[in-house]
């Protein structure tokens, strides 16, 4: 199976299509969007990915610049409907039926630990995000998310602000 991963293209998708080999999974994971209050961001990133014919699935999640995602879903879901070969996931599954002996169960979230005031944050170590994470099936074979795995790189300022030292 050929999997390509994008992430944080902020409006210039565009600039990765030469550089998408094509295989069985496209998938985004978030920051579709520059500051996430334009729906017109919206519809041009799911006309562009709804193209990649060069892919059998394409699937994406929302990251935190795509705000409207999460403060006005109800501007977002006819696009969704429109484009509907881009295959959304917010707090959910989709099963990728590839020539194995059993299907792919992808799971996207696009909940991350709270950063800054930006989109689908929820408060570190919180009841909230840990609900979340808890309803994250365990039979998930890929999980899409938008910010990293917890310990690894997960954390904001000091030491990761400071100068390498040698």
């Amino acid at each position: 199976m050929r999997i390509t991963l994008i992430s944080d293209t902020h409006q210039k998708h565009k600039k990765t299509t030469e550089f998408l080999p094509g295989g069985d999974l496209l998938i985004h994971a978030g920051d579709i969007m520059t500051s996430g209050y334009h729906k017109r961001e919206v519809e041009d990133f799911l006309a562009w990915f709804s193209k990649r014919t060069n892919y059998t699935k394409k699937i994406f999640i929302a990251g935190n610049h795509d705000r409207l995602f999460e403060s006005a879903p109800d501007l977002i879901e006819p696009h969704l409907d429109e484009f509907h070969e881009a295959i959304y996931l917010e707090d959910s599954s989709f099963e990728y039926y590839p020539e194995l002996e059993r299907p792919i169960k992808i799971y996207g979230s696009p909940w991350q630990p709270e950063f800054y005031n930006w989109a689908f944050n929820l408060p570190r170590n919180g009841e909230e995000l840990s609900a979340k994470w808890t309803a994250i099936p365990s039979d998930t074979d890929i999980l899409v998310t938008h910010g990293p795995a917890q310990t690894y790189l997960d954390t904001s300022g000091p030491p990761w602000n400071e100068p390498l030292r040698l």
